[in-house]
């Protein structure tokens, strides 16, 4: 469902005859009837309250992560976290991204818990590549390794950390152009604006949370306690749901020291 059916479904689910009078939700109609377009107003606003927060009501969900990829350089160990961030949006969907704003909360490895911090390394010169995992190291081990060392390997890097000035730094460079790491990261909640946005990334099926969720404000704006223990269970078993459904799941190995 998209912005506009999503409020006139909870028009229909409240019961309040507003269902055919809700032709947008971008610019309130001119009316004779204050109350009306007041009401039309707080559905609209409650469909969008509710969508937010379910969207910040967890760090990991699936359906707000997506996947990008940087290039790395011949001879180059350390890059800025910023670089990662690929601001002019390289390897992330063009659909989701404005090059001109902020479009990513955090890069998931540097949050991950510690067991989990890897990204994935990949070598593009061959012709199927395989991704090999780049582990994270403690800065006081890794940085202590290499100072012992005292040079720069030439290889796949397999381990990485972050130094005192946020730069993530390789144990290797690698030795040609080809190689590149791909990482995961978080988007920005996404706020519904025009009558066609859709919820990003909420499969199909759990589109119903907003509209119960919802109904909970518009329960506890109408003081109906019954409304309200009603929309509330069916917004809490929708959400564990979804809770089940599309929470991260850790799997692989981890941290290596």
């Amino acid at each position: 469902m998209n912005y506009l059916e999503l409020v006139k479904r909870l028009a229909s689910e409240t019961g309040t005859e507003l269902e055919s009078k809700v032709t947008t939700v971008e610019v309130p109609p001119a009316t004779a009837y204050g109350e009306t377009t007041e009401h039309r107003t707080r559905l609209i606003n409650w469909v969008r309250q509710a969508w937010i927060e379910i969207q910040e009501d967890q760090d990991q969900w699936n359906f707000m992560v997506r996947r990008a990829s940087m290039p790395l350089v011949r001879g180059q160990t350390s890059y800025a976290i910023a670089e990662l961030a690929n601001p002019d949006c390289t390897g992330c969907d063009p659909e989701e991204c404005d090059p001109d704003e902020a479009y990513y909360d955090y890069i998931v490895p540097f949050v991950a818990p510690q067991d989990y911090r890897y990204i994935w390394m990949v070598d593009g010169s061959t012709q199927q590549p395989n991704p090999q995992i780049c582990y994270y190291v403690h800065p006081e081990r890794f940085f202590g390794d290499r100072d012992r060392m005292n040079k720069t390997a030439f290889g796949q890097p397999s381990r990485y950390s972050i130094d005192r000035t946020g730069c993530i730094v390789f144990d290797a460079s690698p030795p040609d152009d080809d190689y590149h790491i791909q990482f995961e990261y978080k988007l920005l909640p996404h706020e519904f604006l025009t009558d066609e946005d859709t919820p990003r990334g909420l499969p199909l099926k759990y589109h119903m949370l907003i509209i119960y969720k919802a109904m909970v404000y518009y329960a506890m704006f109408d003081e109906a306690d019954k409304q309200v223990q009603r929309a509330a269970k069916l917004a809490r078993d929708w959400m564990n749901k979804l809770r089940r459904d599309q929470l991260k799941e850790y799997t692989m190995p981890g941290t290596r020291s």
